[in-house]
């Protein structure tokens, strides 16, 4: 579990400060090191719970070999464990940039969607290998690894969010 999570932590800073650039952040001066930490708790505390649902697949559908059982394997992973881990990115990256549940919930349903729309194909082709060719003592390092450009991507919607709920409060203040 600590290796997964160290793994999944440093990697997820790398994803975060690879948006950070794509964003215009230049040089390590400017990069938001709050918004790399938000990520970084988060991933480390969700690798482990991951990879422990990985095992359960394992375990479980055991009986289920060959291409089968890879599909089988990634469709659980993406319509049981993917659901869930998102909702919980938006909930916790909200609550530690300070906002109450309920905005954070907010922004969880409004980002849910669209977000899973790009997660769901991003992460069953590269969960083709994870549960195909990777062992599975390197299948939290492997999709670390894809999760560099999966971090990037929801780092990029979480600050998305930030943003539109920004002009949204400066609309209504506009407006009183």
């Amino acid at each position: 579990a600590m290796r997964s999570a160290a793994t999944a932590a440093v990697i997820g800073a790398c994803g975060d400060w690879l948006m950070q650039w794509h964003e215009g952040k230049q040089t390590m001066v400017q990069v938001h090191l709050d918004r790399t930490s938000r990520l970084v708790a988060f991933r480390s505390v969700q690798a482990p719970l991951v990879e422990a649902g990985w095992r359960f697949f394992d375990r479980r559908l055991v009986h289920i070999t060959g291409a089968g059982g890879v599909v089988v394997r990634v469709l659980c992973d993406q319509c049981l464990m993917a659901p869930p881990s998102l909702v919980g990115f938006f909930v916790t990256q909200g609550t530690l940039e300070g906002k109450s549940l309920q905005a954070s919930l907010e922004r969880a349903s409004t980002c849910f969607w669209p977000t899973y729309a790009v997660c769901f194909p991003f992460w069953c082709t590269c969960h083709l290998l994870t549960f195909s060719v990777v062992p599975p003592k390197w299948r939290m390092a492997y999709a670390s690894c894809c999760g560099v450009m999966w971090n990037a991507i929801i780092s990029g919607r979480n600050q998305e969010a930030i943003i539109l709920a920004e002009e949204r409060t400066r609309a209504g203040e506009d407006s009183s």
